[in-house]
Formats: structure tokens, C-alpha cells, sequence
């Protein structure tokens, strides 16, 4: 299960697309003004790990979310500013990362970072069952034409797109 809320929610969606790729049973939770966050979390238990980001200004819909996963016994993994988060309570593991504000705007560069050495990590642990997996994802993308090449893109009679 991956949480995280607001400008959170974009780190949360992040990892979950990738981690999704690359594991099985991958639920990232979507905490939005029209969605009920305990339907979608209600049967975490005790073998199920919680990756929960959260940072200033703290969402409580976040929190309640991890205090309820916590009483389920799963294991819950906080990814915050610092050891005195509110997620923090309720979490086993806490890994603080920087996300200072720059004007009016979170920057998300440090916590990105941190997202991208746990996926590395991953792939590195999982490196033959990942490579299966890719090679499986390619082959399935280029048959579906997911993704365009260069020479595919159109221009107009300016070379433009």
C-alpha cells in the first residue's frame, strides 16, 4: 500500500507506478475530496507494508489513514520532513528526507530522490526477476505501439510537431 495526499500524492503515485512494474500487489491509495481511503485500505493486515509520505502542511487525512493501518498491524513505512511528523506515531520505520518550500511551491526534488534510490535498490536486489519483467513490458509496448519514436512523430511543413 503507498499513501501520501496532496502535493504528496504525486510522490505517492510516483513510486506506486513503477513499484506496480516491478512487484506484485502494488495498492496505491487515492486520498481525494471524493473518495473513501478506509474502503480502499480496509483489508491491510499484518503482512502487508504501508509506505506513507507526508509532509508540511500535514494532510489528517493522511494520518488517520496510517493510524488505522497501524492498528491493523501492518507495517508502516513514513516518508517526512522529520522524526516529529504526525505519521511518524504510527509508523515503524521513518525515513526523514528535505522538502523545503520554495516560494509558494513544495519541492519535491530531495523526496523524488529518495523514490528513485529505493527503486534502484529494488532492481537491484530483484535484478533477474525485474529483467523478465521488463523484456515482457517491452515486448508488449512495442507491439501495442505504446510509445512513439522520434521518426514517428508528424511534423508540420515548419519541422514542427
Amino acid at each position: 500500500y503507498i499513501i501520501g495526499a496532496r502535493s504528496s500524492g504525486a510522490l505517492a503515485d510516483f513510486l506506486g507506478f513503477h513499484l506496480h512494474l516491478m512487484r506484485e500487489n502494488v495498492i496505491n491509495i487515492n486520498i481525494g475530496t471524493n473518495t473513501e481511503v478506509y474502503e480502499q485500505i480496509f483489508r491491510i493486515g499484518k503482512d502487508d507494508v504501508c509506505i506513507c509520505f507526508s509532509f508540511p502542511r500535514y494532510s489528517q487525512r493522511t494520518v488517520s489513514a496510517l493510524k488505522f493501518t497501524h492498528s491493523q498491524n501492518a507495517i508502516n513505512i513514513a516518508i517526512t520532513d522529520n522524526e516529529n511528523a504526525p505519521i511518524c506515531k504510527y509508523s515503524n520505520y521513518v525515513l526523514n528526507v528535505e522538502c523545503g518550500m520554495i516560494s509558494v511551491v513544495d519541492s519535491l526534488a530531495a523526496p523524488m530522490s529518495l523514490i528513485n534510490a529505493i527503486l534502484v535498490a529494488i532492481s537491484v536486489r530483484k535484478k533477474n526477476e525485474i529483467k523478465e519483467t521488463y523484456d515482457k513490458l517491452e515486448r508488449l509496448w512495442s507491439e501495442n505501439k505504446v510509445y512513439a519514436k522520434n521518426q514517428d512523430l508528424e511534423t508540420d511543413e515548419t519541422g514542427d510537431i
